[in-house]
């Protein structure tokens, strides 16, 4: 639900829907649903009428074992009810009203605790069980263990690391303007169906899915559709929901709205309550949401009487303060507006940051220039990881050989193997002259932010062939013409390396809006081999030739500008209006309420003994054991991270692993959590 609260539920000021505590049962003499249990009629089939025990009583605001509704509690009290009823259910057959009168039914369904559709013995055994396991209005500590899997099943571009050339910005299969990177083909689905059927996991929340309504109704998806078969959103007006094609069939599930973020349980395990409940957009978000972020929340009423509140999440990638703003608003309405200290609470999602690695206030704070300095480190360090570097196979060069019928060469580079001895930022404004914060002219239209890479010693495998006669040799150079090159008798390839600076130049407009302006490598100096005599002169022409290729891939590879312009720490008002920085980002939040925090929560991905001081986190950090912390769930090109957790306040394990797929950028996260005794 968006927007609006159920019955039984009050928003609060950030959006969130808190269950609302009344002394009598919302109540109607209207008949509007099939629940009459006294005469066994649980979700029968009137015309014109929906609704059963379940969706009605639940929205009512019953709650499954807890037949004395007015008191709040799981409690001996309610074992006392369900024995009235057994021994003399005459009184709640509500004589004087009409049976769907759905107070007395719903008492009735709430003394159903084991779901088996009939009040009896079974049921008191059950309140006894779950009184032992500690009941309260939360629903009893967790007494058995649980699996509980996170995925986000979405993609960032599609990168070809067999050759760069080849990349895209989306599978084959998809349309961005269609599925916004998330999981678009009905073979993903189905690799993603089998792992789950393999393992089984108790409880699963997934993102970045797409709903039927959302391929029928855009045109971009029909056009997805018409592309392939393989298309999530192929033959969609006849086909399962994405979220249903991707669970096993012994699993039930609820989305958030619209349907973008899910949560499911195994039937065996559990149930859940009627639909999940979307929290409203924080107005920190406003103009932000152009995909679904989202938090939403269902409870699970596990077999044996025990409840969970499941908050699947969401929220906003935010490389800036102010984006980072509607983040932590999220992250708000999950530790304090959701937050009940008398409930379970299970937490799971895609929270868009890495808060043991990333140091936000680092990055934003750029008037401390000790704050630069890590960003810096923290740039080289993520750029020296990157690894493998995409192929850069068959592209061209002319310009190196002057004679010949055509002087175009054909070059392959692979086994990059980047190595930085340094990484800089620098702001300049329009005349190019380097300014620093608030120290800057609100009327010029742009600023721009220059990322300077110092490459040393960068290496790479490399061939160059002819593509007719001309006087140039083919490289590695053959005995005789035709046995060298890429395809070479004796040799297919030299080692080649370069060394000076690369400069990506973001651009950041007056009106808010930034692009890679510019990308500049005539500084690189290359350090090759295979000349013969008389021919060296040609490596001042290759260097050039080569040079302007890597320009231009920068400049043209879609993936590499969009990621470069979107992680940029800073923008043109941050720049000519710099805040004095006083501000807790979403980090130093997240912290507050798990490491430092009081309210009993478990990050069980992250190690017992993860020290910040230890970490890439720490103010200090001099770019080494970037690794030391939780197990990586986020790889894309050079940026790598843990973006995916698994919290609880009802387990302290840290049994946790992460598997890849080819198809995801994200690692799906699965972690058993054991009750704390």
């Amino acid at each position: 639900m968006r927007g609006k609260c159920p019955k039984g539920y009050t928003m609060s000021h950030r959006g969130v829907c808190i269950e609302t505590k009344t002394d009598t049962p919302i109540r109607t003499n209207t008949r509007f649903s099939n629940c009459d249990p006294i005469n066994g009629i649980w979700d029968g089939s009137f015309h014109n009428v929906g609704g059963s025990c379940d969706s009605v009583c639940t929205e009512a605001g019953f709650v499954k074992g807890n037949p004395t509704y007015y008191d709040q509690n799981i409690d001996i009290l309610d074992i006392i009810e369900v024995r009235n009823f057994i021994l003399n259910p005459a009184p709640y057959s509500n004589d004087e009203m009409p049976p769907f009168y759905n107070y007395w039914s719903c008492i009735i369904w709430a003394m159903d605790i084991n779901n088996d559709r009939d009040v009896n013995v079974i049921d008191i055994q059950y309140f006894i069980d779950l009184l032992l396991a500690g009941g309260t209005e939360g629903g009893g500590n967790v007494p058995e263990e649980l699996k509980v899997l996170q995925i986000n099943a979405g993609h960032l571009f599609n990168i070809n690391y067999t050759n760069a050339f080849d990349s895209s910005g989306d599978f084959p299969e998809c349309l961005d303007e269609c599925t916004q990177q998330g999981l678009c083909r009905k073979s993903d689905e189905d690799e993603l169906r089998d792992f789950i059927s393999n393992y089984q996991p108790d409880i699963v929340t997934i993102t970045e899915l797409i709903s039927n309504q959302e391929c029928i109704e855009n045109p971009i998806c029909q056009e997805a559709a018409d592309l392939s078969m393989d298309s999530s959103c192929s033959l969609a007006q006849y086909s399962d929901e994405q979220i249903r094609r991707v669970l096993p069939n012994n699993y039930t599930y609820s989305c958030s709205d619209p349907l973008y973020t899910c949560i499911a349980v195994k039937n065996s395990v559990g149930s859940l309550d009627s639909d999940s409940i979307t929290t409203d957009l924080p107005e920190q978000c406003n103009g932000l949401d152009s995909w679904p972020i989202n938090v939403n929340y269902n409870y699970v009423t596990l077999n044996n009487g025990s409840r969970i509140k499941v908050i699947a999440a969401h929220p906003l990638n935010a490389p800036t303060q102010h984006k980072d703003k509607c983040r932590k608003a999220h992250f708000q309405q999950i530790f304090d507006d959701l937050y009940n200290p008398n409930e379970n609470i299970l937490i799971a999602g895609d929270f868009n940051t890495d808060p043991y690695r990333w140091n936000w206030n680092s990055i934003f704070n750029w008037n401390e220039l000790t704050n630069q300095e890590w960003t810096e480190t923290f740039a080289k360090t993520l750029l020296n990881e990157f690894n493998p570097i995409p192929n850069v196979l068959d592209y061209t060069t002319d310009g190196v050989c002057p004679i010949g019928e055509d002087q175009v060469y054909h070059i392959d580079s692979w086994d990059i193997d980047v190595n930085l001895s340094d990484v800089e930022f620098s702001i300049t404004n329009p005349a190019g002259q380097e300014v620093i914060f608030g120290q800057t002219n609100s009327s010029e239209n742009y600023y721009d932010l220059n990322l300077i890479l110092g490459l040393d010693d960068t290496s790479q495998k490399i061939c160059m062939d002819m593509t007719a006669w001309h006087a140039c040799p083919e490289f590695p150079i053959g005995l005789v013409p035709g046995t060298g090159g890429c395809n070479g008798l004796f040799n297919d390839h030299l080692v080649w390396s370069w060394s000076g600076d690369i400069v990506m130049t973001v651009r950041m407009n007056s009106d808010g809006t930034s692009t890679l302006h510019d990308v500049d490598a005539s500084d690189l100096d290359l350090n090759s081999s295979g000349w013969i005599m008389g021919f060296e002169w040609m490596e001042e022409q290759v260097k050039n030739s080569v040079a302007g290729k890597i320009e231009d891939m920068i400049m043209e590879y879609e993936s590499i500008g969009d990621l470069i312009e979107t992680l940029s720490p800073v923008d043109y008002d941050s720049i000519v209006q710099p805040e004095q920085y006083d501000y807790i980002d979403s980090a130093q939040y997240w912290h507050s309420q798990t490491t430092y925090g009081d309210k009993g929560f478990t990050v069980h991905n992250v190690p017992q003994d993860w020290n910040l001081s230890q970490s890439p986190y720490a103010n200090n950090w001099d770019g080494t054991n970037y690794f030391y912390g939780p197990d990586i769930t986020h790889s894309f090109m050079f940026l790598e991270g843990t973006l995916d957790y698994i919290i609880s306040n009802f387990s302290n394990s840290r049994n946790c692993q992460t598997y890849e797929f080819d198809f995801m950028d994200h690692h799906a996260l699965m972690c058993t959590l054991n009750p704390n005794r």
